[in-house]
C-alpha cells in the first residue's frame, strides 16, 4: 500500500510483483554472500591456528606440552565456530505444510493451490538480516515469536538473555519494527544509563532502509504538558515510530496527572476558576497521553533494573506538610536519641542525653549486663557494630531494661498522673483499646451462638460470615458434650457476654468524656486565641496614638550595595577608613572609578540633595538592612553595582535582585523591598544583554549614568500612610482648620484623643471577658474531669468484683491440676488477646461441671483424650483474662489521670519504640541496609539530579549492599527514618557540611542572643559540645567532670571559645 501510494503505475502488469521477488531475491543473495564471507574468515583463522601448531619448535618437553594444549583448544573452538557458520539456518523460515506452523496449513486448506515444498517467513527477519549483514539465531527468532504470541493474547511477557545475546541490540529494535503498526505507539523504557546507547541503536536501525522517527521524551515534576507533547507522541504513533525514554518520564506522566487532579479540586473548592480551567485543559492533555501509553507496547530493557523498588523508584510527594506530632517540643525525636544513647554505653561507657548518676547508671549497668549475655549467646552480633540477631532476646532480656530507662525520659517531660510500676507495664505490654473489648464481645457472642446450636436451641443470632475461625479448639473438636456441661457454658458466657458489654459501655464513656473535654479546651483556646489577638491589636493601636511614631525620617535613606566601590563591609559611610599605604588607597580609588558616572560622586549629590545614603559591600548583610528600614518607613530605594572598572557584570545580581523581591520564607507576604524602589546602577559596568533582558522580565530599572541614577531617586514618592495614621492626620488637620475665637473656651478632644479613650475602654472589656472566659472554662473542665473520675470509680468496682471471681476460679484451676496430674503449671507469662473473655467463660464452666462430679467420675476424667491440653487452655484462658481486665484498668486510669494530650502520645510513642521500632532498627547493619550519603556521593546525586529531595542528602536512606545506597528510595516511616538517622550520624560521624551547618546555626543563634558572651545558651551548649568530645575551651574550666568517663581532657585538643569563631 505505501509503494502504491508513491507509485501507482507499479501495480500494472506486475510490475509490484516483480519488483517484489527481486528484492526478496537481491536480499537472500546478499545475505548469503555475506555469511560465505564469514565462513571464510573462520576458516583462515583455523589454517592460521593449524600452521602455528605445526611450527611449534621448542625442544623443552614441558612448554612443547603446555604449547600443543594451548593450542589444541583454539583449534578446537575455531573448527566449533566454522562447523556452526557452515551449518547455520534461517530459523524464521519454515515449511508451510509442516506441523510446526499449523497456523498456516488452516490458512491455505481451503485453497485449490499446491503448496507442497514451500517456504513460509516472515519478509521483517530477513529485512533485518539484511540491514545489519547477519543470521538470526533461534533463541532471538523464538523470542521475538513469543512475544508476538503473548501480545495478541493480552498478556505480558519476561525474558531473560544472558550478555551479548542479542536483547538490546536485535531482539528490540525486531520487536520495535514489527509492534509500530500504526495503532499501537511503541514504547523503549531504559534505565538512565542506557537511554543514549539505546536510541543510538534504534537510529542507527532506522536510518537508512527502513526509515522510522525515534523520539526522546524527557519529563519530571516541574514540567508541563504542551500542545507540542501530545502531537508529538500523537504523531508517533500514526507514523509507527519509536519513543525512548526513562523509568521516571513514564512514572512522572501518571503522578503529575494525579496532582494535577487534586489541584483542580482545590481550585474549585476554592472559587479559583480561572486556573481550575487551565488546570484542566492539562489535565486532558496528559489523560490523551496516558491513553496512547495504555493502548500502546512497552518494551522494558533491564527489567530487574527498571522495577527494581530500591534502584528504580521516583518519590513523588503531593500535598501540604504536617509536623509530625511532638515535633514543637522534640519529644518526637529526644525519645529516640534517649533510647540509642542508653545503647551506645555499652561502648563508650558513657552517655550524653541523661545524667550519668544515681538510678541512670544502675538501669545501664543492667542493660550492659544483658548485653554481654546476648554476645555470649550470639543474641547479638558486637562487629561491626551492636546487631540483633534474635528478637526474642531482645523482648525477654533488654526490653524490661529499656522500658526503666524510658521511664526517666518520661519523667524529663513531667509525665504525672499514673505509679512508675504502670507506666512500666503501659510500654512494656500496652492497654486494651475500645476496639478490643469490641471484638471481645463478638468472639463471646460467637461462641454463644455455637452453644445454642449444639443443645438445640434456636439461636437468637446468626453467625457472622468468617466467625467460625473465632471458635476455640475444644468447640471445634467437642461433638459429644453433656447437656450439663453445654448450659453451663451458655450460662457463663451469656454472664461474660453482659460484663464485656458493660466494660464496654464505661470505656465508652470515659473516652467521650475525654472527647468533650478536648473539644471544650479547643473551643476555649479558639475564643481565648480570638480575644488575645484582639487585645494585641488595641494594645498596638494605644500604643501609636500614645507614642505617635515620628514621620520626620520617613523615605529619606538611601542604601547603596557596591561591593567593588566600596572597601568597608560597615554600612555607615566609608569616609573615616584608613589604608595601610598609597599602594591599597590607590587600589581603592581604582575600584570606585573616577568622573561624573563614579558611585562616590552620585552619593555626593544625593547626600547634598538633603537625604542620607548607606553604603554596603556584603549584599547579604544589606538586604537585611534594607529589609529593617522597610519596616520602620525608612528607606527611599536600594541600588546595585558600581566601581566594576568597565567589567562585566557578575551573574549573583539576579541572585540579589531575587532575594529583595522575594521577601522571608517564613513570611512570603511581608519584608519585600517594592520593586519599583530597586535600581541597578551600571555607569562603571558592562551589562550582558541576557542580564537586561531577565532585569526587563523583572521589570527592574536600569540607571546608565549619573544623571539618570540621581533623576530616579529624587522622582521616587514618599510611603503611603497608614489607614489610622492617615485618619489621625487628615481629623488633626480638620481641628487646626476649625479652630475660631470663641467667648467661652470649651476643651474638645481630637480624633486621636477620642480613639484612644475608645481603645482603652475595648481593651478593659475584653480583658475581663478573656477573664470570664478563662473561670468558665475551669468550671466546666473540672465538671468534665469529675464527671470523668466518676466513671472510672464504677468502671473500677465492676473490674475488681470481675476480677475476683476470675481470681477463685485460678485457684480452683490450680487445684484441679495437682488433682488431676499431680503438678500445676505456671502460665503466669501469657500473651493477652480478645479471646480471653470466651475462653475465661468456657474455662469456669468447666471447673463448675467438673465440681459438679464426684470423686469417681473425676477420676475417670483422666482417662479421657485431650485431657491435659483441655486444663493447660483453661489455666490460660483464666490468666489472660485477669491480665486483660488489668490493662483494661490501666488504660481507663491513663485516660482519666493523664490530663496532658501530649503526655498520652508520648506514652504511646514509647511503647511503639519499644515494641516495634527499635528491635527493627537494632537489626539493620549501617552502610549495608542503611546509612548517610558521603559528601561526594551527595554531589553526584545531586549532579545527577538536581531536583533531588533535600531530605536524602541529610537524612538515613535504604542501601542496596556494602556501600551502595539506593539511588532515590528513602524510608517511608518518619520514625524508623528518625531513628536510622541517630544511629548513622552516632556510627559514622558528622560530615564536614554538617559541621559547617551546624557551628554556621549556632554562631548565628549567638549572635542574635543578650547577655554576657559565657552565660548565653549557644555559648553553653557550644562547650558542653566540646567538653563531651573531649577536648578543652581556651579560657575556659569546666565545671563538671563526667564519672565513670573513658574519655580523658587532652589540653591539646583547645579550641577557642564561641565569641572568637571564625572560619578558615
Amino acid at each position: 500500500g505505501d509503494i502504491r501510494a508513491i507509485n501507482p503505475y507499479l501495480d500494472k502488469e506486475g510490475h509490484l510483483d516483480m519488483v517484489f521477488r527481486l528484492v526478496r531475491i537481491s536480499m537472500l543473495r546478499s545475505n548469503r554472500i555475506g555469511q560465505a564471507n564469514r565462513c571464510i574468515g573462520l576458516a583462515l583463522q583455523l589454517l592460521n591456528l593449524v600452521d602455528n601448531a605445526v611450527s611449534i619448535t621448542t625442544n623443552i618437553p614441558e612448554k612443547r606440552g603446555d604449547a600443543h594444549t594451548t593450542i589444541k583448544a583454539k583449534i578446537a573452538q575455531a573448527s566449533s565456530s566454522l562447523a556452526s557458520g557452515l551449518l547455520q539456518k534461517r530459523h524464521f523460515m519454515k515449511n508451510i505444510c509442516s506441523d510446526e506452523e499449523g497456523e498456516v496449513a488452516i490458512s491455505v486448506s481451503n485453497t485449490n493451490i499446491d503448496f507442497a515444498g514451500c517456504i513460509s517467513y516472515d519478509p521483517r527477519f530477513l529485512l533485518f538480516e539484511f540491514i545489519w549483514n547477519i543470521v538470526l539465531r533461534k533463541k532471538q527468532v523464538e523470542i521475538v515469536n513469543d512475544f508476538r504470541y503473548n501480545l495478541m493474547q493480552g498478556r505480558s511477557k519476561i525474558k531473560q538473555m544472558i550478555m551479548g545475546a542479542g536483547k538490546t541490540t536485535v531482539v528490540a529494535p525486531l520487536l520495535a519494527l514489527m509492534l509500530a503498526d500504526g495503532k499501537s505507539l511503541v514504547l523503549s523504557l531504559v534505565p538512565k544509563a542506557l537511554l543514549e546507547m539505546n536510541r543510538t541503536l534504534m537510529r542507527e536501525t532506522f536510518a537508512t532502509i527502513i526509515t522510522k522517527r525515534i523520539h526522546t521524551l524527557h519529563f519530571d515534576r516541574s514540567g508541563s504538558v504542551t500542545k507540542s507533547i501530545v502531537d508529538t507522541i500523537e504523531n508517533a504513533r500514526k507514523r509507527r515510530g519509536v519513543i525512548v525514554a526513562t523509568p521516571t518520564t513514564l512514572k512522572s506522566f501518571q503522578l503529575v496527572y494525579i496532582e494535577t487532579l487534586q489541584r483542580i479540586e482545590e481550585t474549585s473548592r476554592c472559587g479559583e476558576l480561572s486556573l481550575s480551567k487551565e488546570l484542566t485543559l492539562q489535565a486532558k492533555g496528559m489523560a490523551k497521553i496516558l491513553k496512547i501509553f495504555q493502548d500502546g507496547v512497552v518494551l522494558l530493557d533491564e527489567v530487574d533494573m527498571v522495577l527494581h523498588p530500591l534502584k528504580s523508584e521516583l518519590n513523588f510527594p503531593i500535598g501540604e506538610k504536617y509536623s509530625l506530632d511532638g515535633a514543637d517540643q522534640g519529644q518526637r525525636w529526644s525519645l529516640v536519641i534517649h533510647l540509642i544513647d542508653a545503647i551506645f554505653f555499652v561502648g563508650t561507657g558513657r552517655i550524653n542525653s541523661f545524667g550519668q548518676s544515681g538510678a541512670s547508671l544502675a538501669i545501664l549497668k543492667k542493660l550492659s549486663i544483658a548485653f554481654k549475655k546476648g554476645f555470649k549467646e550470639r543474641q547479638l552480633q558486637q562487629l561491626p557494630h551492636v546487631t540483633l540477631l534474635n528478637p526474642d532476646f531482645y523482648h525477654k532480656e533488654m526490653k524490661p531494661v529499656l522500658a526503666e530507662w524510658c521511664f526517666l525520659w518520661l519523667q524529663q517531660q513531667h509525665l504525672h498522673g499514673i505509679e512508675k510500676n504502670e507506666v512500666i507495664s503501659y510500654i512494656l505490654d500496652g492497654a486494651v483499646a475500645r476496639s478490643d473489648l469490641a471484638m471481645k464481645l463478638r468472639m463471646i457472642r460467637t461462641s454463644l451462638s455455637r452453644v445454642k446450636d449444639s443443645i438445640s436451641l434456636e439461636s437468637s443470632e446468626q453467625l457472622v460470615e468468617g466467625d467460625q475461625e473465632l471458635l476455640p479448639p475444644d468447640q471445634l473438636c467437642e461433638t459429644q458434650a453433656s447437656a450439663e456441661l453445654l448450659n453451663l457454658k451458655m450460662e457463663e458466657l451469656r454472664a461474660a457476654f453482659d460484663a464485656v458489654e458493660e466494660e464496654e459501655r464505661l470505656m465508652s464513656d470515659i473516652f467521650c468524656s475525654e472527647e468533650t473535654l478536648e473539644t471544650h479546651l479547643r473551643s476555649v483556646a479558639e475564643q481565648s486565641m480570638k480575644i488575645g489577638q484582639d487585645i494585641l491589636s488595641l494594645q498596638k493601636e494605644i500604643e501609636f496614638y500614645s507614642n505617635p511614631r515620628d514621620i520626620s525620617q520617613d523615605n529619606d535613606t538611601v542604601l547603596w550595595i557596591a561591593p567593588e566601590a566600596f572597601n568597608s563591609p560597615s554600612l555607615d559611610d566609608t569616609e573615616d577608613i584608613d589604608f595601610e599605604d598609597d599602594e591599597d588607597k590607590e587600589e581603592n580609588n581604582n575600584n570606585k572609578s573616577v568622573g561624573s558616572n563614579s558611585v562616590e560622586e552620585v552619593i555626593t549629590n544625593i547626600e547634598q540633595a538633603g537625604l542620607i545614603c548607606k553604603r554596603c559591600v556584603d549584599p547579604s548583610k544589606a538586604i537585611g538592612y534594607a529589609r529593617s528600614l522597610l519596616k520602620s518607613k525608612r528607606l527611599r530605594c536600594v541600588l546595585l553595582g558600581g566601581g566594576e572598572g568597565n567589567k562585566e557584570l557578575s551573574t549573583h545580581v539576579m541572585d540579589y535582585f531575587s532575594q529583595l523581591h522575594n521577601g522571608v520564607e517564613s513570611f512570603p507576604d511581608r519584608e519585600i523591598i517594592p520593586v519599583e524602589r530597586t535600581c541597578l546602577y551600571g555607569g562603571n559596568a558592562i551589562i550582558p544583554e541576557e542580564m537586561r533582558m531577565e532585569l526587563w522580565n523583572a521589570q527592574t530599572l536600569i540607571c546608565e549614568n549619573s544623571t539618570s541614577a540621581l533623576s530616579w531617586v529624587s522622582s521616587i514618592p514618599a510611603w503611603e500612610d497608614d489607614e489610622n495614621e492617615g485618619n489621625v492626620d487628615d481629623e488633626e488637620k480638620d481641628d487646626v482648620k476649625s479652630l475660631r475665637p470663641l467667648k467661652t473656651f470649651n476643651r474638645e478632644k481630637s480624633f486621636g484623643s477620642n480613639r484612644l479613650d475608645e481603645c482603652h475602654f475595648k481593651l478593659e472589656e475584653s480583658l475581663a471577658k478573656k477573664k470570664s472566659l478563662d473561670s468558665l472554662s475551669e468550671i466546666e473542665k473540672q465538671n468534665l474531669r469529675n464527671k470523668t473520675v466518676n466513671i472510672y470509680h464504677n468502671l473500677v468496682k465492676f473490674i475488681l468484683s470481675r476480677i475476683e471471681i476470675v481470681k477463685e476460679y485460678i485457684n480452683k484451676i490450680k487445684a484441679i491440676e495437682h488433682e488431676s496430674l499431680g503438678t500445676s503449671f505456671d502460665i503466669s507469662q501469657c500473651d493477652t488477646g480478645a479471646e480471653s473473655g470466651r475462653d475465661a467463660a468456657h474455662a469456669i464452666a468447666y471447673i463448675k461441671w467438673y465440681e459438679s462430679h464426684d470423686e469417681i467420675s473425676r477420676k475417670g476424667f483422666k482417662n479421657r483424650p485431650n485431657h491435659e491440653y483441655y486444663i493447660r487452655a483453661h489455666s490460660r484462658g483464666l490468666f489472660a483474662e485477669k491480665e486483660s481486665l488489668h490493662q483494661v484498668l490501666l488504660a481507663a486510669k491513663i485516660m482519666t489521670f493523664v490530663n496532658s494530650p501530649t503526655h498520652k502520645k508520648i506514652i504511646n510513642l514509647t511503647h511503639d519504640w519499644l515494641r516495634t521500632f527499635l528491635p527493627h532498627c537494632l537489626s539493620k547493619v549501617n552502610r549495608v541496609s542503611f546509612g548517610l550519603l558521603t559528601s561526594g556521593e551527595c554531589l553526584t546525586a545531586l549532579k545527577e539530579d538536581p531536583l533531588c529531595p533535600r531530605s536524602r542528602l541529610s537524612l538515613a536512606v535504604p542501601f542496596m549492599g556494602k556501600d551502595v545506597p539506593s539511588k532515590s528510595a528513602e524510608f517511608a516511616h518518619p520514625d524508623i527514618t528518625i531513628g536510622l538517622t541517630v544511629m548513622a550520624y552516632r556510627y559514622s560521624g558528622l560530615r564536614d557540611g554538617d559541621f559547617s551547618d551546624m557551628i554556621d546555626s549556632i554562631s548565628s543563634d549567638f549572635a542574635h542572643e543578650i547577655g554576657p558572651a559565657r552565660e548565653r545558651p549557644s555559648s553553653l551548649m557550644y562547650e558542653s559540645w566540646v567538653h563531651a568530645a573531649g577536648g578543652t575551651v581556651r579560657g575556659v574550666t569546666p565545671q563538671k567532670t563526667i564519672e565513670n568517663s573513658k574519655i580523658i581532657m587532652n589540653t591539646d585538643d583547645e579550641v577557642v571559645q564561641l565569641k572568637f569563631l571564625q572560619q578558615t
